[in-house]
């Protein structure tokens, strides 16, 4: 029997809880959906097509606009130099880019595509080796 004035036995200790600031542990990683990553048409072919023939279609005196933007990047190159004319022209790809892909409108695509093959107008082979060897003409 147990005596009148004993204490009542202690509870067990809770098992060990990680402090607050610890990360939650990783959540269970996401099904991968099914099927192809690219769809043939995601890649809109006419769309791309009808727009690089815009961009290469004679507008000005015989010149298209990526003729005439690779013209004005290969006086520039000339003028100011082979890096000078790289900025401008990865500059001009960038933001037409940017804005093709924010707003994706006929124009823009277009851009895109001028900027794109106004640097194949402008690139000469010689670059390759200068931008991995640095030796210039």
């Amino acid at each position: 029997m147990p005596k009148p004035n004993t204490p009542p036995p202690s509870a067990p200790e809770p098992p060990f809880a990680p402090p607050a600031a610890w990360p939650p542990p990783p959540a269970a990683p996401a099904a991968e959906p099914s099927g192809p990553r690219f769809q043939l048409p995601s890649l809109r072919l006419g769309y791309n097509v009808l727009c690089a023939g815009l961009a290469l279609f004679p507008l000005f005196g015989g010149y298209s606009l990526s003729s005439g933007w690779g013209m004005l990047l290969a006086e520039c190159r000339a003028e100011a130099g082979v890096q000078p004319g790289w900025i401008l022209a990865t500059a001009a790809l960038l933001v037409a880019g940017g804005l093709d892909r924010r707003r994706s409108a006929w124009w823009t695509r277009t851009a895109t595509w001028a900027a794109g093959l106004g640097i194949l107008h402008m690139a000469e082979l010689f670059d390759a080796v200068t931008l991995l060897t640095g030796v210039t003409r």
